[in-house]
């Protein structure tokens, strides 16, 4: 979707893996850089296993302030962007509110609405029970709103390309809606003729 074969996007980790931390008051939260290389001829299974590998090598040093990482990379920094990466991923496993007990207090979940995008584009995935929701947000100082929802809606159509043929290449997952497809064939064809 990018054009880009080396990618790093940003995933915040609990910082609760000892057992000692688990019942703690805080916030422990840090946030791992997530980078994959893709060759361009891969499965979305081989994809996916990258990725699991990279996920599981960035767990094993999850204690690494991300603060200390960028200081060790010596990265410039700049006001307007993130160090190492300006794509944050973010999944949230969510219990059901009727299987937490509080005895006496009752729970339910608040969402609310940034006002201020802290990274380029961020998205969050929700899954509660058999329900997945997806929340993107988004600079608007660099996207559209309507630039997002058509992204939206091609995140959807490469998961059901990929639920269709999970051994397909990445490079074959079609994710333009059929009246974009015109659109280009439409706009390529008579540039073409232009000329």
């Amino acid at each position: 979707y990018s054009g880009q074969k080396d990618i790093v996007v940003g995933s915040p980790i609990a910082g609760r893996h000892y057992k000692e931390t688990e019942n703690l008051i805080g916030f422990f939260v840090n946030t791992l850089a997530l980078r994959t290389i893709f060759e361009g001829k891969e499965t979305f299974v081989d994809v996916l296993n990258k990725v699991k590998v990279s996920t599981l090598q960035a767990y094993q040093h999850q204690d690494v302030p991300f603060e200390q990482l960028v200081d060790h990379l010596n990265i410039s920094r700049e006001l307007n962007r993130n160090p190492v990466f300006q794509v944050m991923f973010n999944f949230i496993n969510v219990q059901d509110k009727d299987h937490i007990d509080l005895k006496d207090i009752s729970v339910e979940p608040i969402f609310s609405n940034y006002t201020v995008a802290k990274f380029d584009l961020s998205m969050d995935v929700y899954e509660n029970l058999d329900v997945i929701t997806l929340n993107i947000n988004y600079s608007t100082d660099l996207f559209e709103l309507e630039t997002i929802e058509r992204m939206g809606n091609h995140f959807k159509a490469c998961i059901e390309q990929i639920i269709k043929d999970p051994l397909q290449s990445v490079r074959d997952i079609a994710f333009l809606e059929q009246q974009e497809q015109n659109q280009l064939l439409i706009e390529w064809n008579s540039t073409k003729t232009n000329y």
